[in-house]
């Protein structure tokens, strides 16, 4: 994933206890985006969901890392709340090169 993958959010949600959800375009793909841990943390962590899944499949993990870092688990697109689009690549190098922005 590059530096800075996603685009300012148009909208977040209320999400999970200590937890947001943002609709970030990653690409020119839209998903939603499970964000927590402390804001002026120097460090981040992206948690990646399996196939199928959702990026809420991390939380249980997700609390403790937010302690320290700020934590990040999207939906994949096709997955969870995020597009499902006629002209996406559904395959791992497809979601390896979404990720990279």
């Amino acid at each position: 994933m590059t530096a800075n993958p996603v685009t300012s959010p148009d909208r977040t949600e209320p999400s999970i206890s200590g937890f947001r959800t943002e609709q970030v375009v990653v690409g020119d793909v839209r998903i939603p985006a499970l964000r927590g841990g402390p804001d002026d943390s120097t460090e981040a962590v992206v948690f990646v969901h399996g196939n199928p899944g959702a990026g809420s499949d991390w939380l249980d993990l997700m609390r403790p890392v937010a302690e320290f870092a700020q934590v990040i688990a999207p939906d994949m697109p096709g997955f969870g709340g995020a597009e499902k689009r006629s002209d996406q690549d559904y395959t791992l190098a497809g979601y390896a090169r979404h990720l990279g922005g």
